[in-house]
Order: structure tokens, then sequence, then C-alpha cells
């Protein structure tokens, strides 16, 4: 069942053993190889975590409620500040959910909640702790931004104290720790041109072919012509040209293309000879 509306809940919490297998852990030096690299990674991924009510430093605040019938744009953002409760140290920013299925029926894994469903909870670590007493307070700022791909999420965490004088600001992005090369990153660009490999220009020839009308025995030859390097067999350039015609035909949804009587006959006459 799609609930009909999510309202998300957030909260600064202290988790220090959490905070040292998943983030410090990094920095420890294993068979005298450093893996420290990996805690730029950790530090900006989105975890899933339990948290107990103990770890929060502050009252959970609500972030507005999203309407699942109608959708917000791709990009969604949200401000909560907390005022500190007792002295600690924050790891990073815990948040929920309370899903409203139908009117009157809701599900929620709050960690103040005895009825809560057994679902984790979302981990937003910061890079460096805070240490934190009452009277100081902790802005929040949550980002998600959608994507063709999945999302990427963008938190600052800024501690405050009674004079508002800034003790901290940590930002944070999954976008991070997203491991992408530089070339990968051209490539979702939407001003990214491609280029045809050699194998992509045969393909791109044997689908002008067929569109043309020419029958796959037609296309194998031409391809064999236009690209001997390549396509140094007549047969390997029957299967390529088999292969394209089906992932084509597959792509667009319509049957695979009938074989004229002499692509059936050569398709036999392999069969026969691999029997």
């Amino acid at each position: 069942m799609v609930p009909s509306a999510v309202t998300f809940t957030c909260c600064a919490v202290e988790a220090a053993t959490w905070y040292h297998r998943h983030i410090e852990c990094w920095t420890t030096l294993r068979s005298d190889y450093s893996f420290s690299a990996g805690r730029t990674v950790a530090v900006n991924t989105v975890w899933d975590a339990t948290v107990n009510p103990e770890f929060l430093l502050a009252p959970p605040a609500n972030l507005p409620t999203i309407s699942l019938s109608t959708l917000p744009e791709s990009r969604f953002s949200s401000h909560a500040s907390f005022p500190v409760e007792r002295a600690g140290t924050v790891h990073g920013i815990a948040a929920w959910f309370k899903a409203t299925l139908v009117e009157g029926v809701e599900i929620t894994n709050s960690p103040l909640d005895a009825s809560r469903i057994a679902w984790d909870h979302a981990l937003f670590p910061i890079d460096q702790p805070v240490e934190v007493a009452p009277g100081n307070r902790i802005d929040v700022l949550l980002r998600l931004d959608t994507l063709t791909r999945g999302a990427v999420w963008t938190w600052q965490v800024q501690v405050v104290d009674e004079a508002g004088t800034r003790l901290s600001d940590s930002r944070h992005s999954t976008f991070h720790s997203l491991l992408i090369d530089r070339d990968g990153l051209k490539r979702q660009s939407p001003d990214f041109a491609p280029r045809l490999s050699d194998r992509g220009h045969i393909a791109a020839t044997i689908a002008r072919l067929i569109g043309e009308g020419s029958g796959l025995e037609e296309a194998a030859a031409e391809i064999a012509r236009q690209f001997p390097s390549l396509m140094p067999s007549g047969r390997q350039a029957e299967m390529f040209a088999m292969r394209v015609a089906a992932e084509s035909a597959a792509a667009l949804g319509s049957p695979r293309p009938p074989l004229s009587k002499a692509e059936a006959a050569a398709a036999h006459a392999r069969e026969q000879g691999n029997a």
C-alpha cells in the first residue's frame, strides 16, 4: 500500500560507538596501509542505523509533511532547529518518518514510539563531532535532489551558543560519496555528445540497412565489405547482424524480424555443422 502522506522528523544525536565503527575506523592503519580516503566517502553517506531515545540531545523537530498524491518538485529542502537539552557530543542528525496509509491509520519508526515498526533510521554524520551544552542551538538544513538515476542528499549542521556565535559549521553531500570518475561524470551531463565506437558504427549501419528494407543477409554482406578488419569472416558478420536486429526488436517491443529463405538456409546449415 502506498501511503497518502509522509512526515519526516529529525534530531541531533550522540552516537559515539556508532561513529567510531563507521567513520573513525577509516583512520586506523591496517597492515601499514592507510584507508583514510574512505572516511570522506563514509562521512558523506546517509547511513541506516538504529537510534535509541538516549541518543537524542534535543527535542525532535518535524519537517513539512509530503503529500504523495501531489509529489513536490525534484528538489525538496527543509530547515530545523534544536535547543540543546543536555551536555553531550553531536555526531550527526538522525531522521525517521510517520506515514499515513489511510485516514486514521499511521505507521512510524520513531524511536520514541512504543508501537514503532522495526525499520532502521537514517543517520546523517558530520565530519567533526561537536561538544554542546544546554543553551546551545543546533540548526540543520536538509535537501534532497532527485535525479534520473537515484538522488543526492545534502545536509548542513551548525551549532551556535546563547550569544549567537557560531561554534561549528558542517556541510555534506552524498555527491562526495559517489565513486565516479571524470569521464563518467561527463557522460551524465545534458550536453554530453557521445561518439560511436567502431562496433557502434557497424550497428548503426545495420540498423540503417534494415530500415531501408535490406535483409540480414544483405546487411551482413555490406558490413563485411565496409569493415573487413572488424568483420573478417562472413559468419561473424551474419552473427553480429542477427544480434543487432534482435536487440533492436526487443528494445522496440516488436517481434524479431523473420529470416529470409537464404538466411534460414544459412542458419540451418550452421546448426547442422554444429550438431
